[in-house]
């Protein structure tokens, strides 16, 4: 939820951006460019992300692990790693 609204708000800005209060106009002032500088950060956001994301899943998956046993799972997380019982 948060990555798309903030992906549309960021594009949306390119859209309705005015020059009296940025300085730069937007798509409804006759400037698509900026629609376009809007959708290339967005796009910048997201690869980075993607990257950062792969990268700690790597690290996590080396030192502790992705995944929990079958056996804890079987049991069920609530009870195994935190002691709580389902009432």
């Amino acid at each position: 939820m948060h990555a798309i609204g903030g992906a549309t708000g960021a594009i949306l800005t390119g859209v309705f951006t005015i020059a009296e209060y940025g300085g730069t106009p937007g798509l409804i002032e006759g400037n698509a460019g900026q629609v376009i500088n809007q959708l290339i950060g967005v796009g910048v956001v997201t690869a980075y992300d993607v990257v950062v994301t792969l990268i700690i899943l790597v690290l996590v998956s080396i030192f502790i692990g992705l995944k929990v046993s079958p056996e804890v799972e079987q049991e069920g997380l609530d009870l195994t790693l935190h002691g709580e019982a389902v009432q």
